[in-house]
């Protein structure tokens, strides 16, 4: 074998493996029009044959019809190829009474000489290939495409899900989907490719028919013969040529309800054939007790069917004895299991304290949204959610698990971080929400809520008063998309809380294939990873993105030398993102409308400024502080009600200071320094907050 691996011809020859079809497409061409002796004639059969036999072999071993993909596109060539052969056998019978030895011994030894066995013959080949294998290998492939197309949605949804949930990664979801589209591809292919093997079944029968007539009319005309021996000459030829003919058609049709029905395994047919009548023991021994019945009847071949039946019997017997033995291991081995004291290592056990990073618990009502068979598509929502966190904010959200909690209320879902809740709500999945943007006045009739992500106020309503709110300027939402929103913000909310260690090496290192210098200047020798870490936190926190991190290197290496305090580091980091900051709190106009401090309460906030191990935090009376929040949460509010984002315009000293002391109470509230706004952009105040001191001292603020 090695020595024909290395024949030079052979090599040759494989090396130009893309001219052998288009070879073999011409030479069809040139058979319709050109005469050929009978010698090449019966090389063309051979040919024929051989490839009809190597087909039927490998439908029949192939464990995947993938696996021979270009099977359609062979059957056309075949087809093509077969069909031109026809024509020029039948042009050399008629000319020259000559269809070559391969015909001629078709027509004679095959037959046994006599050309009335012979048509009969030719008649049941045509009929079972026409009949049964053609005609139920088109019905096979018109099914199998319909259902295969019709089933790529859901496997879509499949391979999607299996994705989000981390059960595959990303190279084998494209995989799959690539495997998924060669599928529907083929099986369509097949669909028209059986309809050639039908159709030459049709074209056999009437070449058949012409060359039988046709010949007696050429025999008797311009070969002299008599009516005897037209008949005879022509029909033995004739016939063996449409025996020839049709015996590669019916291999091909063979192979091609093979390759339609053997898609429901993942194994070839003969192992298929084996492994599940095999699984059956009892029919076999059950056969052999009919064959054993039939021996019995008088006139019966006894030394033919006794034998038959003991043998089938033996090997039901043997069959059946194998599987009760192998039963009765894996009872024993479990028996033995049970008995045995429980094993487990620590490794065994630490894996089942892992701690989802995030997680949704949701009511039985609810798991309609997540069944892909009901067209549930929060599954989707969810990859589609993954991809947009990583654009807007630079990191990959780890898989979200769904699971059902029978509980919750059926309506409710549970939204937990590493284990702990963070949010819950409720939806209706018979009704849609409608949302008050604010500038809806009258009510609806409906269930009063509040919208999950945002707080606004509205209402579970009917399909039938959709119009109508609609037309009163209300928002409407599918359930998904509320939960969906719910979930998007509640993971902008706590995106820095999904940023470790790990995550940050693999963003680095993608990093580092771009930006080697950088990456190699800061870590580790003047910054160590944990408090690269904390700067990105930081960010994320106040949710600005780090997907430009080669720009939060180049900015924390150069004032690395500076100062390690992670706190001091994210100032810069924001100043260097100062376009970015800008342009998230522009109004559609490119104002930058913010509330501002008075130089009293800054001064303030910042002589109580108190260093902490978590960094600094303003230590205010009690009473400022409630006074002073009051005040803000008011002026937030007014500006959120004229559909604008609250931004609080501060010095660079205290912005991070004021930004841990207002931003978790101040929902949306956004505070940015001097240093943070490009100088292009217009600033606008909209709100001061002052403070006041009366003759006793007493500290006020107001609105």
């Amino acid at each position: 074998m090695e020595a024909l691996a290395k024949n030079p011809l052979l090599i040759k020859i494989f090396k130009h493996t893309d001219i052998f079809f288009p070879i073999m497409t011409l030479l069809s061409v040139i058979m319709l029009v050109i005469p050929f002796p009978p010698i090449l004639l019966d090389f063309f059969i051979s040919i024929a044959l051989v490839g009809s036999f190597i087909t039927i072999l490998i439908a029949i071993s192939i464990n995947d019809p993938l696996e021979f993909s270009v099977f359609p596109t062979w059957i056309l060539l075949m087809t093509v190829f077969f069909l031109a052969l026809n024509v020029s056998t039948t042009r050399s019978i008629l000319s020259i009474a000559d269809g070559g030895n391969i015909i001629d011994t078709f027509g004679t030894w095959v037959t046994m000489g006599n050309y009335v066995v012979g048509a009969v013959i030719f008649i049941i080949l045509v009929a079972v290939n026409f009949i049964v294998i053609a005609n139920g290998t088109q019905r096979i492939g018109e099914v199998a495409a319909r259902f295969t197309l019709d089933a790529m949605p859901g496997k879509q949804m499949s391979i999607d899900a299996d994705l989000t949930n981390g059960l595959i990664s990303e190279e084998e979801a494209r995989t799959r989907r690539r495997n998924l589209e060669q599928e529907a591809d083929y099986y369509g292919a097949m669909d028209g490719a059986s309809r050639f093997v039908k159709g030459y079944a049709i074209v056999g029968i009437v070449i058949t028919l012409i060359n039988i007539g046709a010949g007696f009319i050429v025999g008797m005309a311009m070969m002299g013969m008599d009516a005897r021996e037209a008949v005879q000459t022509y029909t033995t030829l004739t016939i063996g040529d449409g025996l020839q003919s049709q015996l590669p058609a019916l291999l091909m049709s063979v192979a091609t309800g093979i390759m339609v029905t053997n898609a429901a395994s993942d194994k070839n047919v003969s192992v298929n054939l084996i492994e599940q009548i095999g699984n059956k023991p009892r029919a076999i021994q059950l056969a052999s007790a009919a064959i054993f019945l039939f021996a019995l009847i008088p006139g019966m071949p006894k030394l033919l069917l006794m034998p038959l039946a003991a043998g089938l019997f033996f090997t039901g017997t043997m069959i059946l004895k194998s599987k009760e033995t192998a039963i009765a291991d894996e009872d024993a081995k479990r028996a033995r299991t049970d008995a045995v004291p429980s094993k487990e290592t620590p490794e065994e056990v630490l894996k089942t304290m892992g701690v989802d990073p995030m997680q949704i618990e949701i009511g039985f009502s609810l798991v309609p949204l997540v069944d892909t068979s009901v067209e549930g598509d929060l599954l989707d929502r969810i990859t589609i959610i993954r991809k947009q966190i990583a654009n807007e904010l630079g990191i990959v959200i780890p898989p979200i698990r769904i699971r059902d909690n029978i509980q919750l209320k059926p309506s409710e879902y549970v939204v937990k971080i590493r284990g702990n809740k963070v949010a819950s709500n409720e939806i209706m999945t018979d009704r849609l929400l409608a949302i008050n943007p604010g500038s809806a006045e009258e009510e609806l009739m409906g269930i009063e809520t509040k919208e999950p992500a945002y707080g606004y106020p509205a209402y579970w309503i009917t399909e039938e008063d959709r119009p109508r709110a609609e037309a009163l300027g209300y928002t409407i939402v599918d359930p998904v998309s509320v939960l969906a929103t719910h979930l998007t913000e509640i993971i902008r909310a706590h995106a820095d809380e999904f940023l470790d260690r790990q995550n940050l090496q693999a963003l680095i290192d993608r990093l580092k294939e771009d930006h080697p210098v950088v990456v190699e200047e800061l870590i580790p020798d003047n910054l160590a990873l944990g408090e690269f870490l904390k700067i990105c936190r930081n960010l994320l926190a106040e949710r600005i993105s780090i997907r430009d991190l080669a720009m939060i290197f180049e900015t924390v290496a150069d004032y690395a030398s500076v100062s390690k305090d992670p706190d001091l580091l994210t100032e810069y980091v924001r100043a260097a993102l100062s376009r970015a900051i800008t342009s998230r709190i522009q109004t559609p106009t490119g104002e930058v409308k913010v509330i501002t401090l008075a130089p009293g309460i800054e001064s303030l906030i910042e002589s109580s400024l108190r260093q902490t191990a978590a960094g600094q935090y303003p230590v205010l009376a009690p009473d400022v502080y409630t006074k002073l929040m009051e005040a803000l949460v008011k002026q937030a509010n007014q500006i959120k009600a004229r559909g604008l984002r609250p931004v609080l315009l501060v010095g660079p000293k205290v912005r991070l200071p004021i930004a841990r002391l207002f931003g978790e109470s101040v929902k949306d509230l956004t505070v940015v320094s001097y240093a943070e706004i490009v100088p292009d952009a217009k600033i606008e105040s909209v709100g001061v907050l002052e403070l006041i001191a009366d003759g006793n001292a007493d500290q006020t603020v107001r609105g």
